[in-house]
């Protein structure tokens, strides 16, 4: 499951995408809809402004994480590949280049 911030533009803009590109049966919500958080190990102050992928066995991800389960759930022949950016050395420049992405467009709404 996929759930974003549906007060959030840049976070309703990658979750229409999502949705789109995402296999049927796998949800994308907002967490304004989900009436308990604290089932899934989230409060509110988590999930304001930021992704969240919540794993079948209960796992959450968040930010790039959350955006690498993404790209895997999608299934395309190429989706496995988004795991390198957990991996380091490629980690050591995913993860603040996804905080500056992520900041900026936050800023620009």
């Amino acid at each position: 499951m996929l759930i974003h911030d549906g007060d959030c533009a840049p976070c309703s803009r990658l979750a229409e995408r999502a949705t789109a590109a995402l296999p049927m049966g796998i949800p994308v919500v907002p967490y304004q809809s989900i009436d308990d958080l604290g089932a899934l190990g989230l409060t509110r102050d988590d999930v304001v402004g930021e992704l969240w992928w919540v794993s079948i066995d209960g796992h959450t991800h968040r930010g790039l994480d959350a955006i690498v389960q993404l790209v895997v759930a999608t299934r395309q022949w190429w989706s496995p590949l988004a795991r390198l950016a957990l991996v380091p050395p490629l980690s050591w420049l995913a993860r603040p280049v996804h905080s500056l992405t992520w900041k900026r467009a936050h800023r620009t709404t």
